[in-house]
C-alpha cells in the first residue's frame, strides 16, 4: 500500500486533475499535472504530463503498469514523449527487505517534423524532463525513507 500511495506523485500539484469515474479506482490512477521552470534566457517553459497507472497484487508481488504521455507548452511547444513501464515489488530471497524492479521507456515524438523543433529547444525539453523524473525518484525514495522509519518507530515504546 505505501508503494502504491507514492506512486501518486503527490509533488506534483500544478494544474493537478485527478480523474474519476475509473473502473477499480483502489487499484488504478489517473490524472494530469504541469511541470514549469524557466530556461537560461529567463523564458518560462512547461509541460504537461498525463498519466495513467495499474496496481496488480499477486501471490508474492506486486506489479505497477505505467503509461504516460507528456507534451512541452510555451517555449517547447511541439515536443512529445510517450512513456510506459512497469516496476516490480517482491521480498528478498534473504527474507529481510525488497527487492524493486523497474524499466521504463521513453519515446520522444514532435507535433510538427523534427526540423522545425530548435535544437537548443530539444536539449532544454530533454533536460527538464530528466530533471522533473529525477525529482519524482528522489521524493520517493524520501517517502520509502519516511515510511520505513515511521514503522520501524511504531515499534518502540517511549
Amino acid at each position: 500500500e505505501s508503494m502504491w500511495m507514492l506512486a501518486h506523485l503527490l509533488n506534483r500539484q500544478d494544474d493537478r486533475e485527478k480523474y474519476s469515474g475509473i473502473q477499480d479506482p483502489e487499484n488504478t490512477l489517473a490524472m494530469k499535472f504541469r511541470v514549469t521552470d524557466r530556461l537560461p534566457n529567463a523564458e518560462l517553459a512547461s509541460l504537461t504530463q498525463r498519466v495513467v497507472s495499474r496496481r496488480h497484487k499477486e501471490d508474492n508481488r506486486m506489479v505497477f503498469v505505467c503509461k504516460s504521455f507528456l507534451a512541452g507548452e510555451g517555449s517547447c511547444r511541439g515536443m512529445q514523449t510517450d512513456e510506459y513501464g512497469w516496476t516490480i515489488l517482491r521480498p528478498s530471497e534473504k527474507g529481510i527487505g525488497t527487492i524493486m524492479e523497474c524499466c521504463m521507456r521513453q519515446v520522444p515524438l514532435h507535433l510538427n517534423n523534427a526540423s522545425a523543433v530548435p535544437k537548443n529547444v530539444a536539449t532544454y525539453y530533454n533536460e527538464l524532463l530528466q530533471t522533473m523524473h529525477q525529482e519524482n525518484i528522489q521524493e520517493a525514495a524520501n517517502g520509502a525513507e519516511t515510511l520505513l522509519l515511521d514503522d520501524v518507530l511504531t515499534d518502540i515504546n517511549v
